[in-house]
């Protein structure tokens, strides 16, 4: 058994070193504190950053039966949430093992799992914000579209991962130079892989291989370019998959926080729609479902709560008025289509609470370019008359412009989709 004094030396030496552990110690504790079936665990091996630290260093045959570090038992978890949190907020700190693009794979696999699926709603939101930095990293594309009927099935899938973990393990221990053929059954495991299409959960599954394997002596070396883009491209789905879901979650501030993710990963374009969409009207189509907005499918919001209102305008005063369109006339169109909607949210008292108002104009004050900071709604419907005016004027001349330079003569006007000025 390991003497009390040896025990104090090794914890004080690893009070020095959790910290660059505790990423890897985050991820293992999320692993326990949500089950297979995404619930909440209230008991499970919860590890403190010292003793993560020691058995990673100890040899187990140091140790006997009555070491207090022989063994690992199931131990209560009186508080999942503010544990799952803790190691939420740990996750984002750097690790000793786990570095580069396997601790982005790390983090996504836990993040976007949690974010989808967490009973809690303050997890949810975490590990939302978690991942903002991550989807202005990663390409998403603009498919925001929810897994079809062709997703992996388990079968699909553990085969992909037997195979993947087969030449790894045989890259890993090669002692010589690695043959032509091994390089080859690395490319194939990694490309079969990469052509299933996975949702969350074959995706967390994927990325734990990929991040725990990233972290071996052996592979250091090696080319591993196929692996890095297999785990970027399930990165970028699983991001994608977690927003989808975040969007309509029944959490005002879960959805406000994939607000943030979508900004980061679509830009300006996101911001238009989802400013537009906090006074979208609801609608439903003919199978009685919720219309949803035309690119990125953003549910109206309506008043239902204040978190999407206070990120769209917090978003809107940090950056500035999404610029959107490809040309002057549709510049200026969708210019005013945003700040129409600012001020339909500061005139419509009987939808929209006093707070939110207020918000409204406040953001107008700082990006509308009036000379006027007010918060009375009366003060904004003056300014916003006679400045209406004006940028019809000048939208009907950038239009005519184009028109000309197109050829179409100096009297037509080119179509364009109606703006609610009114």
């Amino acid at each position: 058994m390991l003497s009390s004094r040896l025990l104090l030396a090794l914890g004080a030496f690893g009070s020095l070193l959790s910290a660059c552990r505790s990423a890897d110690l985050a991820s293992a504790n999320l692993d326990q504190v949500m089950g297979q079936d995404n619930t909440f665990r209230y008991s499970g091996r919860i590890q403190s950053g010292v003793g993560y630290l020691l058995r990673s260093v100890i040899d187990p045959s140091w140790l006997d039966g009555n070491s207090l570090l022989a063994g690992e038992s199931d131990k209560p978890i009186p508080n999942p949430t503010r544990t799952a949190l803790s190691n939420l907020l740990a996750l984002r700190k750097g690790s000793a093992g786990l570095k580069g693009p396997f601790l982005r794979a790390e983090r996504v696999r836990q993040y976007a799992r949690y974010a989808a699926f967490c009973p809690s709603t303050l997890c949810r939101e975490r590990a939302l914000l978690e991942l903002v930095p991550l989807a202005a990293e990663l390409d998403l594309g603009e498919d925001l579209s929810p897994p079809s009927e062709n997703v992996a099935n388990a079968a699909e899938l553990g085969e992909g991962m037997r195979g993947l973990r087969e030449v790894l393990v045989q890259l890993a221990g090669a002692k010589e130079e690695r043959s032509e053929t091994l390089q080859d059954d690395f490319r194939a495991a990694c490309a079969l892989l990469g052509n299933l299409e996975l949702d969350i959960e074959g995706g967390r599954r994927l990325l734990r291989i990929i991040a725990a394997f990233g972290q071996l002596e052996g592979l250091r070396g090696t080319d591993l370019t196929p692996l890095l883009a297999l785990a970027e491209s399930v990165e970028r789905r699983m991001v994608t998959l977690a927003l989808s879901r975040a969007r309509y979650d029944p959490s005002g501030s879960v959805r406000a926080a994939a607000l943030r993710v979508g900004f980061a990963a679509y830009g300006d374009p996101f911001l238009h729609e989802a400013l537009l969409n906090l006074v979208t009207p609801r609608r439903r189509d003919g199978n009685g479902a919720l219309v949803t907005s035309p690119r990125y499918h953003l549910l109206p919001e309506i008043g239902d709560a204040p978190e999407p209102y206070e990120t769209v305008f917090a978003l809107v005063r940090a950056e500035g008025l999404p610029t959107v369109g490809e040309s002057p006339a549709e510049a200026i169109a969708s210019h005013l289509a945003e700040l129409h909607a600012l001020m339909q949210v500061v005139h419509d008292f009987s939808t929209y609470p006093d707070p939110i108002r207020a918000l409204a104009m406040i953001t107008l004050g700082e990006v509308s370019g009036a000379s006027i900071s007010s918060l009375r709604e009366e003060d904004w419907e003056r300014w916003w008359d006679g400045y209406r005016e004006g940028e019809r004027l000048r939208l009907d001349r950038a239009r005519a412009e184009e028109a000309l330079q197109a050829g179409s003569g100096a009297g037509e006007s080119l179509p364009a989709a109606p703006v609610p000025f009114d």
